[in-house]
């Protein structure tokens, strides 16, 4: 290489714009959650370490699941009541009910599994806004309990931990999921097919690859 070159290189260098130590960010971010973390009341703090140790156990991981999800459930069923108290309900889920009311083998848009789990549900709760809004976070928990059953097969407790921590924070699994629809349902059947199909290829029983073929029917149906 000439000295011209070198001088060119140089200078072209020289003409970059400084680069962000990627270093220095890492440390300023955990700053900033442990932050957080110390603002957060001592009672929250000693909840959550106690649920993430129950989580990691294998003796207490799937009850404290339950007990997190059933939380999960109720919660977002008080926060989906609270936004949407002044509009009525998505047109999906009047739709959904109108359908559900009289029993059918299929329906005219949609294949007719919603409408079943909807007729079934209403048969023995009011027909309220509340009462909607909680099946679809029971769908939503539900969801989250089968993804949980499922990580089991293929991570370790502590990435099975953060696989559910992960979805509990995307909009799907919490403002989408309060709309019940078909969009809604499919949380709980593609992760139901996947589940089965762990326990098929884990377990040699007859039973288990039964109970794949028929959850993949059910997801179909949905």
């Amino acid at each position: 290489m000439t000295s011209n070159s070198l001088w060119d290189l140089r200078a072209t260098r020289s003409m970059e714009p400084p680069r962000k130590n990627s270093g220095a960010t890492g440390v300023n971010q955990a700053t900033t959650l442990r932050a957080i973390w110390r603002r957060c009341p001592r009672v929250l703090r000693a909840a959550a370490i106690q649920a993430v140790q129950d989580l990691s156990r294998p003796s207490t991981a799937n009850r404290r699941a339950i007990v997190l999800l059933l939380g999960f459930a109720v919660l977002w069923t008080i926060s989906a009541e609270i936004r949407r108290a002044a509009v009525p309900l998505p047109s999906d889920m009047v739709e959904d009910f109108a359908l559900s009311r009289e029993w059918a083998i299929g329906y005219v848009k949609h294949p007719p599994l919603l409408n079943w789990i909807t007729a079934a549900w209403f048969a023995i709760m009011p027909i309220t806004s509340w009462s909607f809004h909680l099946l679809a976070m029971l769908n939503a928990a539900l969801a989250l309990g089968i993804a949980w059953l499922a990580a089991g097969y293929v991570s370790d407790p502590r990435r099975r931990i953060m696989n559910v921590a992960l979805l509990v924070l995307t909009p799907v699994y919490t403002f989408h999921a309060a709309n019940f629809n078909h969009n809604a349902i499919s949380l709980t059947l593609w992760p139901l097919v996947v589940l089965s199909f762990f326990a098929s290829i884990e377990r040699t029983n007859l039973l288990w690859s039964i109970l794949f073929g028929a959850a993949s029917g059910l997801a179909i149906l949905g």
